[in-house]
């Protein structure tokens, strides 16, 4: 691997967030309730209990799914019979993938020490609520993210089996390119809709409600454009 290679960075920073939750967990596990909440009903209130040992727990499992991850981007892909081309868009989106994974579940970590750990500052105001609205607002980013990246960078991959809107007609590059750029522009709006509606506004019954049709719109959005381009480009 080259020296200045973005692999190698975005490498660093897979290990870096797979490591993360260790440190966090462990600093601050004296401060952790002997019982904590582990999981949440949508109107915040904790439903599910267990012993504080569980969390420390969680950074372990982590790091061994991280682990397998990297076995298989590294040594499965290797015998794949896909194409040189699709091997390497498969391991740098996938590297790509687990690093938004591993960040997400990092930012969960933090979120349940601090709904766990009654004498830090920030306890008072975060609640099973917040950890909710938290993830709401994270997708809202992760699905503005993804439509910047089909709007303005989509020409800059090729078309391939791993990466991209996906609809299951065939499609010349043409069509391809400007599904990738359909389904960015859905999901710039979708991130926003997200983000302020369900990551601020609305109450968490609604945000899930909200989120679940976001998801199935746009499903249905990227199908119906996808076989209307099929249908052109026959």
């Amino acid at each position: 691997m080259p020296k200045n290679s973005p692999r190698r960075y975005l490498l660093a920073i897979y290990w870096i967030l797979s490591i993360l939750p260790f440190i966090v967990t462990y600093a601050f596990y004296p401060y952790i309730q002997d019982r904590i909440a582990i999981h949440f009903g949508l109107s915040g209130v904790a439903n599910g209990w267990a012993n504080k040992s569980m969390i420390a727990a969680f950074p372990v499992i982590f790091f061994v799914v991280a682990c397998g991850i990297q076995l298989i981007n590294r040594y499965a892909l290797k015998y794949s019979t896909t194409s040189d081309r699709d091997k390497t868009v498969a391991r740098k989106y996938l590297l790509v993938a687990m690093i938004v994974v591993l960040l997400v579940f990092n930012v969960i970590t933090a979120s349940v020490i601090v709904v766990n750990a009654p004498a830090l500052p920030l306890h008072p105001a975060f609640d099973g609520s917040s950890v909710f609205k938290l993830v709401f607002a994270l997708i809202g980013i992760l699905l503005l993210l993804s439509g910047v990246y089909g709007v303005f960078f989509s020409d800059r991959t090729k078309q391939n089996r791993f990466i991209g809107a996906r609809v299951p007609w065939e499609l010349d590059d043409r069509s391809w390119l400007s599904l990738q750029r359909f389904s960015g522009r859905n999901s710039i709006v979708a991130g926003l809709v997200e983000l302020v509606a369900c990551g601020i506004v609305l109450p968490l019954e609604q945000s899930a409600l909200v989120t679940i049709a976001i998801g199935s719109l746009m499903a249905v959005a990227t199908l119906l454009r996808g076989r209307s381009l099929r249908v052109r480009s026959e």
